[in-house]
């Protein structure tokens, strides 16, 4: 898509505020009032912007897949196909998968996931 790509210079306003390139907005599909998380990279000296719901939905399939790990690497032990490691912590249990974000939650729904996560001074950063 958009890797590596220079959109320009945002200044910092008196109130904190930046304004992100129009090219930026377009190619990652960000819109007036869409929810921007701001990490900040001590070690990369910068910050990064990931739009929220993107973010979230990242964090949850994650979670999922780890979940589905989780209860193979389970029924491997079960099966005495593998041995547990006592390094490796309690048995995982599953849980209760959270209930996607509602309608009066901060993070705008109902985007497609097409931006992607922008990383440091607006370049795109692959998943």
């Amino acid at each position: 898509m958009h890797r590596g790509e220079f959109f320009g210079v945002a200044t910092v306003g008196e109130r904190g505020q930046i304004v992100i390139p129009i090219e930026a907005r377009k190619a990652y599909n960000i819109e007036i009032g869409d929810k921007l998380m701001v990490f900040g990279r001590r070690y990369a000296g910068g910050l990064l912007l990931v739009q929220a719901d993107v973010f979230l939905n990242h964090v949850q399939e994650t979670m999922t897949e780890l979940t589905d790990l989780g209860r193979l690497l389970e029924d491997l032990r079960g099966k005495g196909m593998i041995e547990r490691d006592s390094t490796a912590g309690p048995a995982l249990e599953p849980e209760a998968k959270p209930s996607p974000a509602s309608g009066n939650d901060s993070v705008s729904q109902g985007k497609d996931g097409s931006g992607g996560p922008v990383g440091e001074k607006g370049r795109r950063r692959d998943r």
